[in-house]
C-alpha cells in the first residue's frame, strides 16, 4: 500500500514538472517602434533586432517597424 502511494506521488510530480517545462517555453515578446537614423531621422530597414543573452530570439526591421 505504501509503495503504491509513493509511486502515484512520484508519477504526479514527474507529470507536473514535465508540463511546467512545456508551458514555460511559450513566453512571447512583442517589440514595437521604428528604428531611425540618428542624424536624418529616416526609418531604417534591414536592421537586426535581438534580445541580449537569448540564442535565436530576434527579428529584423522594415520601414514600418520590426517584423514578427
Amino acid at each position: 500500500m505504501r509503495i503504491s502511494l509513493m509511486r502515484k506521488a512520484l508519477a504526479f510530480f514527474l507529470l507536473l514538472f514535465a508540463t511546467m517545462g512545456a508551458f514555460s517555453q511559450n513566453n512571447r515578446m512583442t517589440v514595437y517602434g521604428k528604428i531611425r537614423d540618428k542624424e536624418s531621422g529616416e526609418p531604417l530597414s534591414g536592421v537586426s533586432v535581438s534580445v541580449i543573452n537569448t540564442a535565436g530570439l530576434g527579428t529584423f526591421s522594415t520601414k514600418e517597424g520590426p517584423t514578427p
